[in-house]
C-alpha cells in the first residue's frame, strides 16, 4: 500500500476541498482529514499501522486547541519519521522559517497554485530532496532558517503561561522549578522574540503562532 495523507484542518470546506484535490491527483493514496491535532494523531497512528508506510501529515497552523509552531514541534517530535507539511494562510517569513526549523519539510501557502502543492507532495512521496521548502503564491522559494525563532519545549511551555498572564512566581509553581529558573526562561524568551516585556511577547506569540488562541489573553 502507498502512504496515506492525513490533513489536520479545522475548516470543513477547505479540508474537504483539499482532500478532493489530492484524491483526484494522487488516486493511489488514501486521503483523510480531521479538525484538530489530537484527532489527527489518532488517524496518523491508525494509518501508520494500516499501510506500514510513514503517513504524510498536512497541518494547518490556525487550529483552536494546539496551533502554530507549538503544534509543529509536537508532531515533529512524536512522529519523526512522518513527513510534515504546513498548509497555512500566513506568509509571515519568521513563522515559515520557524516551522521549517521545527521539523516541517514543506510550508505551503493557501494562496499557492494547486499544481505546485501536488508537485511538492510528489517530491515528499518519492523521497526527492526538497530544495525549495516554501511554496508561495508566486512559486517555490527556499527558506533561510537563520531567521527562525528557536525556543526549547520548556520555553514554549513558559511562553504559554506568559500568554495566560502568569507571573514568574506562578510560572515557577506550575512548572515545579525555582523562581529564578522561571525568570531565566522568561528573559531567554524575550531575547529570542526580540521583545522587552510580556505584552510584546504575547503579541509576538500571536503573530507567530507560538500559542493557542485559548491561551492568548488581552
Amino acid at each position: 500500500m502507498k502512504p496515506s495523507i492525513v490533513i489536520i484542518e479545522d475548516h470543513p470546506l477547505y479540508r474537504d476541498a483539499l482532500i478532493n484535490l489530492i484524491k483526484s491527483e494522487l488516486p493511489e493514496h488514501r486521503v483523510i482529514g480531521e479538525s484538530s491535532v489530537n484527532l489527527g494523531k489518532k488517524l496518523i497512528d491508525e494509518e501508520n499501522e494500516l499501510t506500514r508506510w510513514p503517513t504524510i501529515i498536512l497541518l494547518d497552523l490556525a487550529l483552536p486547541e494546539l496551533a502554530g509552531i507549538a503544534a509543529v514541534y509536537q508532531l515533529a517530535s512524536e512522529y519523526p519519521d512522518n513527513p510534515l507539511c504546513i498548509v497555512s494562510a500566513s506568509d509571515e517569513y519568521m513563522q515559515i522559517a520557524s516551522c521549517i526549523h521545527a521539523g516541517a519539510k514543506l510550508f505551503i501557502s493557501k494562496t499557492a497554485p494547486p499544481h505546485l502543492l501536488i508537485a511538492g507532495l510528489k517530491k515528499i512521496i518519492d523521497g526527492s530532496k526538497i530544495q525549495a521548502n516554501w511554496i508561495a503564491a508566486d512559486g517555490e522559494r527556499t527558506v533561510d532558517t537563520r531567521h527562525a525563532i528557536k525556543l526549547t519545549q520548556r520555553q514554549i511551555d513558559v511562553l504559554s503561561l506568559i500568554c495566560q498572564g502568569k507571573s514568574n512566581r506562578e510560572i515557577a509553581a506550575q512548572l515545579a522549578v525555582a523562581e529564578i529558573t522561571a525568570k531565566a526562561h522568561v528573559s531567554a524568551i524575550f531575547r529570542e522574540l526580540k521583545v522587552v516585556n510580556r505584552t510584546q511577547a504575547l503579541l509576538a506569540a500571536q503573530r507567530l503562532g507560538l500559542a493557542t488562541n485559548s491561551e492568548l489573553t488581552t
